[in-house]
């Protein structure tokens, strides 16, 4: 696993993040290219099973589009459209080629994230003016690559800062972690897809001047989308790559791989300031 990128319990990510996290989002903060130099399998032989269990030994050399490019035990070429194999031989197949490729330190996707809303509703209420709205991340992935991919999801985390008050004072900050897993349809060749994150509940809050007479726009709260980190696994579970939009985030935080599997929500929080 890249870096310091190993589990923890949920909920208990103990370090604080600057909400000045949000002027990064978009910025390859850190990209985590996992297998460097940890695999042969594209250079091994490997026992391929046609439909009717038959054996064939041979090397994967390439696949370009839906074609793959293999190279018997005899030394001859083997060329055969992906679906002529078997899910097992498939996986292998393209798992092989992308561990190649991140041992090479060639990353598989390039990925951004952009935050993006909807729905805002402004209202007055007492004392000042309340704003309401949804937001998410958009996640694009360009397949840096000559094969088609397919069966992939993204694993994410949202941070999310609710409310935080611009005034100076001693408060509590709390981060909140919101997980999601995401499907991905199938890239083809040098193509980009993109998913949306679920639509988080967002909020603000404008106190009218009459409460700070000497300041009257200084009291403003608002919800950010913070940052995102996600995890790029293919059909067979291996994580092929890794992206944070925050590189404070990914240096200091700990991934709790169990818990964005299955989603749900926790709270990390620095008291003071």
């Amino acid at each position: 696993m890249p870096r310091d990128c190993q589990s923890n319990k949920r909920g208990r990510w103990r370090r604080w993040v600057g909400v000045g996290g949000l002027a990064v989002v978009g910025w390859l903060g850190c990209d985590g290219l996992v297998g460097r130099g940890a695999t042969t399998a594209a250079k091994e032989l490997h026992a391929f099973t046609d439909a009717k269990g038959n054996i064939t030994k041979a090397q994967v050399l390439s696949i370009v589009g839906d074609s793959v490019n293999l190279k018997r035990a005899d030394g001859n070429a083997w060329t055969e459209p992906m679906a002529y194999f078997g899910a097992a031989d498939q996986a292998y197949i393209l798992e092989s080629q992308i561990q190649q490729r991140l041992a090479q330190g060639r990353p598989v996707f390039a990925i951004s994230a952009i935050p993006t809303s909807a729905g805002e509703v402004t209202a007055n209420i007492e004392g000042g003016v309340s704003v309401r709205w949804k937001a998410a991340y958009k996640i694009n992935l360009k397949n840096e690559t000559v094969m088609k991919l397919a069966g992939l999801r993204v694993r994410c985390v949202v941070f999310k800062t609710p409310l935080v008050p611009d005034i100076a004072g001693s408060y509590n900050l709390a981060i909140e972690l919101h997980a999601q897993t995401l499907p991905v349809e199938e890239i083809g060749e040098s193509a980009t897809r993109s998913v949306t994150t679920e639509q988080l509940d967002m909020r603000a809050f404008q106190a009218r001047g009459a409460y700070f007479p000497t300041a009257p726009n200084a009291h403003a709260e608002t919800d950010q989308l913070t940052a995102i980190w996600l995890r790029v696994y293919d059909g067979s579970d291996f994580m092929i790559q890794e992206w944070c939009s925050s590189p404070e985030i990914f240096k200091q935080g700990k991934w709790e791989d169990e818990w964005a599997r299955g989603g749900g929500e926790g709270t990390a929080r620095r008291r003071g300031r």
